[in-house]
């Protein structure tokens, strides 16, 4: 149950403004979680009743919705929404208090992606480098003749005879 919130809850209701919305705004379920900083699984399952999510969850998806914070919150315990979306004297702080935070979090997420994509294409060419040289040096595939220095009946010794599907 959502924290703070008396009365009944209509989470069904929640899913079907959030895909109308997407809709209008053509955002994908894709978009909305990662703008909303979201798991895809959590923007999947927003709207079925066994979903329960906090407030702040509500909040996110309603900044990224481009809704009133509350708007969410409101449909959930079916309360009338205001159409104007300058109602509340804190929404612009409460606005510029969101992309201040989210922003710098979105970049931050965006170069370690990249961070990771450099390391795993360095790993990719150390690999290819030691197939190469394992070629070169005894003609075959790297992982065909691998083996491993043991005396027989060691556990290294078992090692090259699974490598070598003995084992």
């Amino acid at each position: 149950m959502l924290e703070d919130a008396p009365g009944s809850e209509d989470w069904p209701a929640v899913g079907r403004a959030i895909r109308e919305r997407m809709r209008e705004l053509g955002i994908s379920a894709t978009q909305l979680a990662q703008e909303s900083g979201l798991s895809p699984t959590t923007i999947r399952h927003i709207g079925e009743p066994s979903s329960r999510r906090t407030k702040s969850t509500l909040v996110a998806l309603s900044a990224v919705l481009e809704w009133h914070y509350d708007h969410l919150t409101n449909v959930l315990h079916g309360q009338p929404q205001s159409s104007d979306r300058g109602a509340s004297p804190l929404e612009p702080h409460f606005e510029d208090l969101l992309r201040a935070e989210v922003g710098p979090v979105k970049e931050e997420v965006a170069g370690i992606r990249d961070i990771i994509h450099v390391i795993d294409k360095k790993i990719d060419v150390i690999i290819e480098s030691q197939h190469s040289a394992r070629r070169r040096l005894t003609g075959r595939s790297f992982w065909g003749s691998w083996a491993v220095a043991g005396p027989a009946g060691s556990g290294l010794s078992q090692v090259n005879g699974m490598l070598a599907g003995r084992g």
